[in-house]
């Protein structure tokens, strides 16, 4: 796209832009057009255009007919002299957006405005490359992409979302993890881009109640196993963002990461060195923010590993001492572990945990008539991305946000 108009410099062509800011000086005016992914900048002159500068306005969008000149200073090596254009489509009243930094309260009602800010097309630009990066890296693997149903039978949980399916009480996933046991004993390495929901009650600036899933299982695999994986899934997306969105980093103000190794620490040494009681259940946030700080200056490294955490109420499947998380500047944007295969274990683990077994019949039967060891990671695609890109709220990087005050837009 860009390189066809640097191909035509000195010559005259035609695009279709949207107008997102006119900035007018003595005897002409600039024009500042989003191309795709790029901003352009157009130079408006009253005796070399024919159409009269005040049929335009900002937030409109144009088919544009102007000679592409030579302009090193520009970011491109070109700018475009508007011959003449014509408006395709132009607001109607004025816009409930008036600052070029809307609040993310503005931002995420009026979403439908807000999306056209530049910003906000380039931060959802990185967290798409992030997801296409994950898919392609796990097709080069072996990994089959698997579908798991999001509406599942109902459970006495509180963080499950309920609905109504027909005559029956289901609710929403909020884990895959049963559907990924069962398709990995039989397809070995599965993975998955998919919603997650959790009936969460908070303000935290870290969750959604619908988020973003880059799930994986694979057979014959232990934890160590799986965060090699997941290793290098985090830096094969990092290294496709470099070679291909640098235009963004840099609007962004992002420095590429360049992630290479990632050290690890086990959940008892890093309670010691938080000084916290060995028989705390769980990181806090606070937690997380210090060991990651304590990674970036003393291990040179943005992200860790926590190795051996002990398995988590709503981890019903995960088997005991195997669980990691995988902190990114000092949020948790990964778990995983290895997963419970044998029959006698998952009763076990239920009873523990003071479940029903005839709740989950689906899982104990692949169970009882033979999986494989494995273990999985899920990465949270706006947890990945937040932190990728500094963001202070998560929900700066969803398109749409789900949370327990925005049912719309």
């Amino acid at each position: 796209m860009i390189t066809s108009l640097k191909n035509a410099i000195g010559t005259e062509t035609s695009l279709k832009a949207y107008v997102h800011k006119i900035r007018k000086a003595s005897g002409l005016s600039f024009v500042t057009l989003r191309y795709g992914r790029y901003m352009l900048q157009a130079v408006y002159i009253p005796d070399l255009c024919k159409t009269p500068i005040s049929d335009m306005c900002e937030g409109a969008y144009i088919e544009a007919y102007a000679t592409v000149t030579e302009e090193k200073r520009s970011e491109y090596g070109f700018e475009l002299t508007l011959k003449s254009f014509s408006v395709l489509s132009k607001p109607e009243c004025e816009m409930p957006i008036t600052s070029s930094q809307p609040t993310l309260r503005e931002q995420i009602e009026h979403r439908s405005i807000s999306v056209k800010y530049a910003k906000e097309r380039d931060i959802l630009t990185v967290r798409s490359a992030m997801e296409y990066a994950y898919i392609e890296f796990m097709q080069s693997q072996g990994f089959i992409s698997i579908n798991t149903p999001k509406i599942v039978a109902s459970h006495n949980n509180d963080e499950y979302i309920s609905v109504k399916y027909f005559d029956k009480n289901a609710s929403l996933a909020s884990s895959t993890d049963a559907s990924k046991i069962i398709a990995a004993g039989g397809l070995d390495k599965v993975y998955e881009v998919g919603a997650g929901y959790c009936k969460r009650n908070s303000n935290s600036t870290r969750h959604l109640n619908e988020y973003t899933r880059l799930d994986f299982e694979l057979s014959y695999a232990a934890s160590g196993d799986v965060r090699n994986i997941l290793k290098n899934v985090v830096r094969y997306i990092d290294n496709y963002i470099i070679t291909n969105y640098s235009d963004e980093l840099q609007r962004l103000e992002i420095s590429p990461k360049r992630i290479q190794d990632i050290p690890s620490m086990t959940y008892t040494d890093a309670l010691k060195l938080l000084n916290k009681s060995p028989k705390q259940p769980d990181l806090d946030p606070t937690d997380e923010r210090k060991l990651s700080l304590y990674a970036k200056e003393n291990l040179n490294s943005s992200l860790i590993f926590i190795t051996d955490t002990p398995p988590k109420k709503h981890h019903i499947y995960e088997l005991e001492n195997s669980g990691f998380v995988l902190l990114f500047d000092g949020t948790e944007i990964a778990s995983g572990g290895e997963h419970i295969t044998e029959y006698s274990s998952q009763l076990k683990r239920f009873t523990e945990l003071s479940l029903n077994p005839d709740d989950y019949e689906t899982v104990l039967s692949a169970q009882k008539y033979a999986l494989p060891p494995m273990g999985g990671a899920t990465i949270g695609l706006e947890r990945l991305a937040m932190a990728y890109i500094s963001l202070s709220d998560i929900r700066d990087a969803v398109f749409i946000v789900r949370d327990m005050h925005y049912i719309t837009p």
